[in-house]
């Protein structure tokens, strides 16, 4: 522990601290099974010293010591700031955690606590939100309130969870107060675990993606539940003994973690060396997109005409039924090639011949026609891996979907399995990779005594993978399948715990299977959405490493199946959170900063890269004198694409 001398300031990586007078005394409830108070006297470097003597050091990953509610706290400022504790072990019903806060940007998605990847305390915008540790269960943040929490004044916040009470499983106090509770009957009796607590930032370093804006101070961890009492008593001690601000401490002192110098950057062994090409992915990028009923009804041959100028070289589009007057049939499929709907060519033909009418797609060659998992719509049947009537159906639409793509002249299909919770089907695998689902209760609306294991649930899941490429490269051979998200990209995520117990355990078996039905010219490309936010070739790198090492990990394909493989980076542009054709402040990224992220994306990925955003109609008029920029600068990274 550095002695209390005088203040020594160092720029990263690494740092020094620190001193000054002595602090006021007034710790958190009694007994917490961590407790970090950010006090000077308390960091050695970039470590902070668990004053509850159980020895959980916390890692900064980065930040700025300020004065705090009490004694000096951390300032984060996005970007991955944050603090790291792993290594708790804490295993119960009952759970507490409780900071002071002061909250010095909104408007966005911020993730404040953070425990094992999985359940959360954040804000969106003015709104508190908490998660409520259970896998991929609908309506999971709960409570979700704007408790009126100010900007840039401190505030304590304490949540307590308890899966063994009747009702109100969450509790939120705000400065003493219970303000808010959640009752939730799926949670009733569930086991949680705190293994690794992150505060201010979800585990991505690099990434400015839905980090805490502001200071955090005097965190605290419980394997217990806080009483209301206790929680007042403790507010109000604060409020006697310390007042307002807290103690004085005026220099700012950088903190990091002194590994955090990046590492070297990592290039592809055997990198694609033909002509890169940037496709273009969106949530709504169907017929509506156009501001039509249908792509058909569309002027299609000028839209593509505009996007010449893009520097796109593919979209990738939904397609319409012509029967949308029907009850339970998607006039705008939104990709359901997966709901136990049967499809028909007849009603999709209108769509097809409108693609073919395109005479010129220039160089708009290399399209793909969207498919997701999820079935949207309430209260609908997802498909049952067992269920072969089921898998009849999906078969059926698959092949027709292949055919679709195939003659409206694209290079295949994209296939969206991301494991999205409230788009409102129903049944036991619902959530279709997740066995701790199944395993918990999912079995019971099959009608089963007991779960199948995990062995069987996966040897069916591959057996249906298998069975779903055969099916597609029947309807178009040799065509691409682009993954959403990554292959295997999630599993690799695990906290060190066996397939059986993660979110995304069952993924592998069903990739596996898939490579082995495709056809001999048949490939699959891997979406990668962990690169969104990175901008510097180093962190895209990073995750070309990680999928190479994840398919070595977890694929027992024969090594000449994995050669049909491949990995596409993909870059986050025009969010609904942040996006303007005429502000660049509003958006991600500058247009320098687009085209090295572009640039960059290209170098790590095979033959695609592609952009996604949620914001598209800015492809159907005139565009902006700023979106002339951006589009330029997906041309200029093309030309680019050489290692840095």
């Amino acid at each position: 522990m550095i002695q209390k001398t005088t203040m020594v300031i160092l720029l990263m990586p690494a740092l020094i601290l620190v001193l000054g007078s002595s602090l006021p005394a007034a710790p958190p409830p009694q007994k917490p099974a961590g407790y970090w108070s950010f006090n000077s006297t308390d960091i050695d470097h970039d470590q902070v010293l668990d004053s509850s003597g159980n020895g959980h050091a916390a890692q900064i990953e980065r930040g700025v010591l300020v004065t705090g509610r009490i004694g000096q706290a951390l300032e984060l400022a996005g970007g991955g700031n944050g603090v790291t504790i792993e290594g708790l072990g804490l295993i119960g019903q009952q759970q507490s955690i409780c900071l002071w806060i002061k909250q010095t940007a909104g408007g966005y998605v911020q993730r404040l606590i953070y425990i094992n990847g999985l359940y959360q305390v954040g804000f969106a915008g003015k709104t508190l939100f908490v998660h409520t540790g259970r896998a991929s269960r609908g309506d999971p943040n709960m409570p979700m309130a704007d408790l009126d929490i100010a900007l840039d004044q401190w505030t304590f916040l304490a949540i307590t969870w308890d899966t063994a009470a009747v009702n109100e499983h969450v509790k939120v106090y705000v400065n003493g107060q219970l303000r808010a509770t959640g009752t939730l009957d799926i949670v009733k009796n569930q086991t949680l675990k705190l293994n690794t607590l992150r505060i201010g930032h979800t585990g991505d370093i690099d990434s400015a993606d839905q980090s805490f804006v502001g200071t955090v101070d005097e965190v605290a961890v419980y394997t217990r539940t806080l009483p209301a009492e206790q929680i007042a008593a403790y507010y109000d001690r604060v409020k006697e003994s310390v007042g307002e601000p807290g103690a004085s401490f005026t220099h700012r002192v950088i903190v990091s973690r002194q590994s955090a110098i990046p590492p070297e950057p990592y290039y592809p062994q055997n990198p694609y060396t033909g002509r890169k090409k940037l496709l273009r992915v969106a949530s709504e990028l169907i017929s509506r997109f156009l501001d039509s009923q249908s792509i058909a009804e569309a002027d299609l041959p000028s839209l593509v005409a505009k996007w010449q100028q893009t520097g796109i070289d593919g979209m990738v589009f939904n397609i319409s039924s012509n029967r949308r007057n029907e009850t339970n049939r998607y006039w705008n499929m939104c990709g359901q090639w997966w709901a136990l709907i049967p499809r028909t060519y007849e009603e999709l033909e209108p769509d097809i011949r409108a693609f073919q009418s395109v005479k010129d797609w220039g160089r708009v060659t290399d399209n793909f026609l969207w498919s997701s998992y999820a079935v949207w719509g309430n209260k609908l049947e997802a498909q049952n891996w067992f269920n072969d009537s089921h898998w009849d159906i999906i078969l059926a639409n698959v092949r027709l979907q292949a055919r679709v793509a195939r003659e409206c002249g694209f290079k295949g299909i994209l296939l969206d399995l991301e494991q999205y919770t409230g788009h409102g089907a129903e049944g036991t695998w619902h959530i279709p990779f997740n066995y701790p689902n199944y395993r918990e209760d999912g079995y019971i609306k099959e009608g089963r005594d007991t779960p199948r294991s995990f062995s069987e649930v996966a040897a069916k899941i591959r057996q249906r993978g298998t069975q779903y490429a055969q099916t597609v490269c029947t309807g178009f051979p040799g065509l691409k399948i682009l993954i959403i998200p990554g292959l295997y990209e999630w599993t690799d995520r695990g906290e060190n715990e066996p397939l059986e117990d993660r979110h995304y355990g069952l993924y592998p078996a069903f990739i596996n299977g898939m490579l082995e039905g495709l056809d001999s010219e048949a490939t699959l490309i891997s979406g990668n959405e962990l690169t969104y936010s990175k901008t510097r070739y180093v962190d895209i790198g990073q995750e070309r490493r990680r999928f190479e090492e994840a398919i070595e990990n977890l694929c027992d394909a024969p090594d000449h199946l994995k050669q049909r493989m491949s990995f596409a980076a993909g870059i986050w542009v025009d969010t609904g959170r942040t996006w303007s054709d005429t502000d660049v402040n509003k958006n991600e990224r500058s247009p320098q900063d687009h085209e090295r992220a572009v640039r960059n994306a290209f170098i790590a990925s095979d033959e695609y890269a592609w952009i996604y955003g949620e914001q598209s109609r800015f492809l159907l008029g005139t565009p902006t004198p700023l979106m002339h920029k951006y589009f330029q600068a997906n041309i200029d990274a093309h030309d680019l694409v050489k290692r840095p």
